[in-house]
């Protein structure tokens, strides 16, 4: 949810980002109550640290940096080297970086605030924050229901063809996953290993 307050700050939408903030406060107050703090104080000191440092090339990860993973020849789980780490985690970063400053730019310059701009502005967003991720494991992708529905609708409300045509692609590749489609070790060779970030295209 944090990634997500960009889009509030960029439509200065205050009233979103207090919902966020208190919305946030109250469901970790109420887990904090119904858990033991442990787990929490054991997720943010060893959990989240090493998830944001995590680079994989596993075919379930459709992040960016799995992505760049896979062109570098890392596959499967595969330990990458410190020099192929850092390589990779700062070409990640400077794309993510470029993605991001793109899509709040777009939006920032938008004057349009119909729902309809408004919906496809946030789509982006919840789709952004999936391609940044550290790993965007298979399951994560239900996230991109949204911005799936908000495209199927600007793409019928106009009569777009074209628009359409690349949401059924898209549903297509979203709609499912398993990893056994790449159980063949071909996929582990490049450009092979390229067709594992299906869901990331």
């Amino acid at each position: 949810p944090v990634l997500m307050m960009p889009w509030y700050l960029a439509r200065a939408r205050w009233r979103g980002i207090f919902g966020v903030v208190v919305g946030i406060g109250i469901i970790v107050c109420i887990s904090v109550t119904l858990n033991t703090p442990i787990l929490y104080e054991r997720y943010i000191t060893n959990i989240l640290p090493a998830r944001g440092a995590e680079l994989t090339g596993h075919p379930e990860d459709q992040s960016l940096s799995a992505f760049i993973c896979r062109l570098s020849g890392v596959t499967g789980m595969n330990k990458l080297t410190p020099s192929q780490h850092h390589g990779i985690l700062i070409a990640t970063n400077i794309i993510a970086a470029l993605l991001a400053l793109i899509t709040a730019g777009i939006m920032w310059y938008t004057d349009d605030e119909s729902e309809m701009q408004l919906s496809l502005s946030f789509a982006a967003f919840v789709t952004l924050m999936l391609l940044i991720l550290p790993t965007a494991w298979i399951h994560y992708e239900t996230q991109l229901l949204f911005p799936i529905g908000a495209l199927l609708c600007y793409a019928l409300l106009f009569s777009n063809r074209k628009l359409f045509v690349i949401w059924l692609i898209s549903a297509f590749l979203i709609s499912f996953g398993d990893r056994s489609l790449f159980a063949d070790p071909k996929f582990n060779a490049w450009p092979l290993n390229l067709v594992q970030s299906y869901k990331f295209y």
